[in-house]
């Protein structure tokens, strides 16, 4: 996420940090127009970071899993059969509570 130092940095660096006052009208609605779209840019670049942060720690997480059943006497295959399973049965969960969340949301 950019603070504020970072963001009036982006600003500059973009054009897009003048003596606002002194602009007309139409360059004023032009700078605002590409602080949006820059805005969103950065927006949807933090969100992709985010999911990737998320897969990364998922895929340790169940590495670690898988690792912790082979030391417990699964075979590697049958140990990813466990786990595989498990990311099914967390997903369908997943969209239990999200049906759930909707019944809830449109009945009230």
């Amino acid at each position: 996420m950019y603070n504020h130092k970072q963001r009036r940095q982006m600003e500059k660096d973009l054009g897009l940090y003048k003596e606002y006052k002194k602009l007309s009208e139409k360059e004023k609605s032009e700078i605002r127009k590409k602080k949006m779209i820059a805005g969103k840019q950065i927006h949807l670049q933090n969100v992709e970071k985010a999911l990737n942060e998320q897969m990364q720690r998922e895929a340790e997480r169940e590495a670690e899993f898988i690792q912790g059943l082979i030391e417990n006497g699964y075979t590697p295959e049958k140990a990813k059969e466990t786990a595989r399973k498990n990311r099914e049965l967390a997903e369908q969960r997943q969209l239990k509570l999200a049906e759930r969340r909707a019944r809830q949301e449109k009945n009230s």
